[in-house]
């Protein structure tokens, strides 16, 4: 069983296929107003929920460890994460706030967002059920800047007692926003963590340093066993437990659709391959497949792959 603890988010998108609008008084302009023909949409977002429904498509069996409000949003997220099969009996449903929102206004690659944080705000350490993590096979802890309550105490916390009962434990401390943390917050948890994940962005926001390498070899100095590092399109560099330098693992050419979602499906594939026995690398590659035919379905995690269908594409 996976148990994901993150955050869960309704994404607001519009889309416009040419610019985004420009600030132009108070009234509407030929800059301010920007036509297009594509629909408002609502599609399932944040870092656990992501996770947990790609995960889900997968087949595996998933215990969602959020927040969400007592409001039309939640009840919207709580039916998408029920079609897909998600477990929510670990999800935590708010009486007196509204469901962590973001609206996303892009054009191209091009975007700009409002956050509102809503029932994530007080989620902490203490509304994790009794029996997690120790229950679980794998534990994923994503949303780490977004879920204040929970550092850095409660991250350390659970990640001790996870890793202490056996759990496989991952850690991606994306996205870089708000208050992004420092490696030495890290410290103290890095030691209980197996596998440490981030992009390119938060690897230098968190060691302070520019070089790839050096940034890596320096989490996995601070206790870190193996550190992975997303790069896009690019694939992922990896630096096994005990290795002096990482190696990267080739992305697949896909016809991008949207990137909302590719890290958080990466994460999903990455550790159900490994929970299902694959080495490091090839549970690497697998979870750069599983990314790359989330980003080219138009509607993303909502219709994540299958087992067979990241096959196809591993052997295609």
């Amino acid at each position: 069983m996976f148990a994901v603890i993150g955050s869960t988010t309704v994404d607001v998108v519009v889309h416009s296929p040419d610019r985004l609008p420009q600030v132009d008084g108070d009234e509407f302009t030929s800059n301010s107003l920007v036509f297009t023909d594509d629909p408002l949409q609502f599609m399932p977002g944040g870092n656990g929920a992501n996770s947990a429904c790609v995960l889900a498509a997968l087949g595996a069996e998933t215990a969602l460890c959020s927040a969400v409000g007592n409001d039309p949003l939640g009840g919207m997220m709580l039916q998408w994460l029920e079609e897909v099969g998600v477990g929510l009996a670990s999800l935590k449903q708010e009486v007196s706030e509204s469901t962590s929102s973001t609206t996303i206004i892009s054009a191209g690659r091009t975007r700009l967002s409002f956050h509102h944080p809503g029932a994530l705000k007080s989620y902490a350490r203490q509304d994790l059920p009794g029996h997690l993590p120790a229950s679980a096979d794998v534990l994923l802890v994503c949303s780490y800047p977004l879920l204040r309550a929970w550092r850095p105490g409660g991250y350390e916390d659970v990640l001790r007692a996870a890793h202490a009962n056996g759990v496989v434990t991952a850690l991606d401390i994306g996205p870089a926003v708000g208050d992004p943390v420092r490696l030495e917050e890290l410290r103290p948890m890095l030691p209980h963590v197996d596998y440490f994940v981030c992009n390119s962005l938060e690897l230098e926001t968190c060691t302070g340093s520019e070089d790839l390498i050096r940034g890596m070899i320096d989490v996995a100095d601070a206790g870190a066993s193996n550190v992975i590092t997303k790069l896009g399109p690019r694939g992922a560099a990896v630096l096994p437990h005990g290795g002096k330098e990482p190696s990267v693992v080739p992305g697949f050419s896909v016809q991008e659709r949207g990137t909302v979602g590719a890290g958080d499906s990466f994460n999903a594939g990455l550790l159900y391959a490994l929970l299902q026995g694959r080495p490091l690398l090839d549970a690497v590659r697998f979870g750069n497949a599983v990314a790359g035919l989330v980003i080219a379905s138009p509607l993303g995690v909502m219709v994540a792959p299958t087992v067979e269908e990241v096959d196809r594409k591993l052997n295609g």
